[in-house]
């Protein structure tokens, strides 16, 4: 029933502009009331057409000359295009016409607050408090909630949204924002407390589940955090956000067969989700099950072709096979699509690398470091790429500029490598030695990043 009357809704609407452009073409005159012209203002801006819905508000204007909603509703879109002082001077006209309009006050006072003119916002928000009906406190609460908004005032934002839902647990509005301002505040308890009285009120809030969902995963109890999110999709099929904190709150605990079917029957619903099957693909790489990751990602680059980062993970499938062929294809693609990333370049030289184009390679490497040259991760790539071929005076050359721009245990890891391979032992042990004696780990980071050196004696015996 309730689709039906969106649907019949929605073609009432379309009646409406049809008639109204018919109107503007044949150059005619038609009566239209006041709900209509609304209906066709909203239209317009929803479509992101402003001299449209501007036009329509020049006729509303014409055949409702004394309404104070249409110089309001022109004012809010004013404000939005950046004219403040036309969009309050709308305001005073409209105060004439209908003084106890509370909209024209809550309107000057969020034009006040997108200028950052906060003082005068709450002044303003403080005189409707003495003419606002006990009816209308929802929207002068959702009123402040924007100006603390605008402020950075988040623990604000949330009591005043906290106020609009203990008198209105249902109010949409206010429900859709308070998570915001429950992050940025860090007001997980309050928010715990706050949504389950909403359920207690009516278990069938999808978007009550959902908030709680995010303020059980900011404590971390990542299991009910799951489970919230789950009755927020079971309650609304189609509330696609709900299908992907679900698979994270699982994936946080580990559990990646839940994280999986979470995903799984969010694509039921959305089969061309871009963002799911990403998430899909990504959850099947953590579990290194390469093939299954790999279908996500080409399904992914069909629904978006144009998308750089689903080739990009596509290519790290393939390089975890070590099919590196398929990988160097993917990752061109992915550079193709968003020419100047760093990470991109540097996959593809990678690749070549592994192909033995170690001349394209190095010429990929330098292209990357100039792209982001302050990217310790890209440095330690390429200064590894020069000892595995053993070009020792470029990779001391590599460090010695890298020094300039990264001062990390990394590129200290990097020296240690070259000295050492250099016959340089004596100098690669003192600068060992200083590492470690300056950063607790240091020893096991440089066996990672060069597992060969498990084999210097030398070494393994000064980090024993």
């Amino acid at each position: 029933m309730h689709r039906d009357h969106f649907q019949e809704e929605e073609q009432d609407h379309k009646a409406l502009v049809t008639r109204y452009e018919r109107m503007l073409k044949e150059e005619g005159i038609v009566f239209f009331e006041k709900q209509q012209f609304t209906n066709l203002i909203n239209y317009y801006e929803k479509q992101h057409q402003i001299d449209k819905a501007l036009k329509v508000l020049d006729f509303a204007f014409e055949q409702h000359p004394y309404s104070a909603t249409f110089f309001i509703q022109k004012a809010q879109i004013l404000m939005e295009d950046k004219r403040e002082a036309q969009a309050l001077e709308l305001l005073e006209e409209a105060e004439l016409y209908d003084s106890s309009d509370t909209e024209i006050y809550l309107t000057r006072a969020e034009i006040f607050s997108s200028f950052s003119r906060f003082d005068e916002a709450l002044a303003t928000l403080e005189k409707v408090k003495l003419r606002i009906s006990q009816s209308d406190t929802d929207e002068l609460h959702l009123a402040y909630a924007t100006v603390y908004e605008d402020m950075e005032e988040y623990d604000k934002m949330f009591n005043a949204l906290e106020k609009v839902l203990a008198f209105d647990p249902e109010n949409e509005a206010a429900l859709e924002r308070i998570w915001l301002c429950t992050e940025l505040a860090e007001r997980y308890e309050d928010s715990i407390i706050l949504h389950n009285k909403t359920i207690d009120n009516n278990a069938y809030n999808h978007v009550a589940w959902y908030n709680l969902g995010h303020a059980y995963f900011g404590t971390k109890a990542y299991e009910k955090a799951a489970e919230a999110y789950e009755f927020a999709f079971v309650i609304k099929e189609n509330f696609h956000p709900a299908y992907t904190y679900c698979s994270e709150a699982w994936t946080e605990l580990g559990n990646y067969k839940n994280a999986i079917k979470a995903l799984q029957q969010g694509l039921e619903v959305f089969p061309q989700s871009f963002d799911l099957c990403m998430q899909l693909g990504k959850t099947y790489e953590l579990i290194d099950s390469f093939r299954q990751a790999k279908n996500c990602f080409i399904k992914a680059a069909r629904i978006n072709p144009s998308s750089s980062i689903a080739f990009f993970h596509l290519g790290e499938c393939y390089s975890q096979e070590e099919r590196w062929v398929h990988a160097l294809s993917a990752y061109e693609s992915a550079m193709k699509n968003e020419a100047g990333n760093a990470a991109f370049t540097a996959a593809v030289a990678e690749a070549n690398y592994q192909l033995d184009n170690n001349e394209k390679a190095d010429e990929l490497f330098k292209e990357a470091l100039v792209l982001d040259t302050t990217n310790n991760e890209l440095w330690v790539q390429y200064i590894s790429f020069l000892i595995a071929l053993d070009a020792l005076d470029q990779a001391q050359e590599a460090v010695n500029i890298a020094e300039e721009y990264c001062e990390t245990v990394e590129i200290e890891c990097c020296k240690i490598a070259v000295l050492y391979k250099s016959l340089l032992q004596k100098e690669a042990l003192q600068v060992l030695q200083m590492m470690v004696y300056e950063h607790d780990g240091s020893g096991k980071i440089f066996l990672q990043l060069f597992p060969d050196f498990q084999d210097e004696q030398p070494i393994l015996e000064f980090l024993r």
